[in-house]
């Protein structure tokens, strides 16, 4: 079954399935009506092919009917039905790299010049096989499934990323195994909203795990990610449009103050985290009678207001037994034997006889 996600996630997840599919439509009109700039985007790069998108819309529609909280067996038969169909024509794409099947233009002919027409290239067949053994498993009903899919997601998310940095740096072999027969750019992108979508699912168990961590780690993983993320690619397009010593030279500068204003900004995040956890772990000056707190300025505020502010702690507000007698002793019998059928009358119903 699927591991809980909050409804955002879920939400995101079937807007990144929506976009895939969206995207995968695209390219399929831009070959039935000869459009070149939703085939590649721009010249001069691979086209995304015809098989290639027919598994994005399919994977992109399993991805968007899966993701519930709760997915239904048809909800999930379809999903798992979605990511055969990538496995399978993504695997015998593969194939063909050995023996042709002649399947890579029976929907449109591949005009674009390409030494291997209508063939998706091993990367984009890679990416897709591996999207689609993740739906199957993520639309199973064990956990063991769920993990196995946690791991088949961080295989993609490589897969996604070599080839990203395959079109930084120019790099054919990252990308497929020419410039005529790489992945496409919509192809790539819609891989990354697949592994996006597919790890918001469980985002427990994959890498998007220590960027929504909502501890000190989680809030500096996500500070250093557009980074982390956009360093590499960033030079490789420098060297590509500036391939001169001073380029680089300025390029060094530029990400090295980058990663100094990113590190100093963390690390006086972290500090006033921990400042704030000394805070409550110290020493504090309370009211013996109202029970409130004084504050390093002098304030004194309710207990609640000044834990929720120096902690990520959250309060709601209940009575204990001996409030319940003292003020509601009216109503003390009758919530005692609603406590009791719910099984929730711990130490209430003694305070109660007393």
């Amino acid at each position: 079954m699927l591991v809980a996600a909050s409804p955002s996630k879920h939400l995101a997840a079937r807007i990144a399935g929506t976009l895939t599919a969206g995207l995968g439509v695209a390219v399929l009109v831009g070959w039935a009506l000869d459009l070149s700039a939703l085939k590649r985007v721009w010249p001069g790069v691979p086209p995304t092919k015809t098989n290639a998108a027919i598994m994005l819309v399919i994977a992109g529609v399993g991805l968007a009917v899966v993701a519930r909280a709760v997915p239904k067996r048809r909800e999930r038969l379809i999903a798992g039905a979605a990511g055969a169909f990538c496995v399978a024509l993504s695997a015998l794409t593969l194939f063909e790299y050995w023996h042709s099947l002649g399947i890579d233009e029976l929907l449109f002919r591949d005009t674009t010049g390409s030494a291997l027409p209508g063939r998706p290239s091993p990367h984009a067949a890679i990416g897709l096989l591996l999207a689609g053994i993740n739906l199957i498993l993520i639309a199973g009903l064990r956990a063991r499934h769920v993990r196995a899919a946690a791991w088949v997601n961080n295989t993609l998310a490589i897969v996604v990323a070599a080839g990203v940095v395959g079109y930084a740096y120019s790099v054919d072999y990252l990308r497929g195994f020419s410039s005529v027969n790489g992945i496409g750019v919509v192809a790539l992108v819609a891989l990354a909203l697949l592994v996006i979508g597919l790890a918001l699912l469980d985002s427990e168990a994959t890498w998007l795990a220590v960027f929504i961590s909502p501890g000190a780690g989680g809030r500096m993983a996500r500070r250093f990610a557009p980074l982390i993320l956009l360093s590499p690619i960033l030079i490789g397009v420098q060297t590509a449009l500036y391939d001169h010593p001073v380029g680089h030279a300025i390029a060094a500068v530029v990400v090295t103050a980058a990663i100094v204003m990113t590190l100093i900004t963390g690390a006086s995040a972290l500090n006033r985290a921990e400042a704030q956890r000394k805070t409550l772990s110290g020493l504090l000056p309370i009211c013996s009678h109202c029970k409130r707190i004084r504050d390093d300025a002098g304030y004194w505020s309710q207990v609640e207001s000044y834990v929720a502010k120096y902690s990520e702690a959250e309060f709601s507000h209940s009575l204990c037994p001996s409030c319940l007698l003292e003020h509601y002793p009216e109503h003390a019998e009758t919530i005692v034997s609603e406590l009791e059928r719910s099984g929730l009358a711990s130490g209430v119903e003694d305070a109660v006889r007393e």
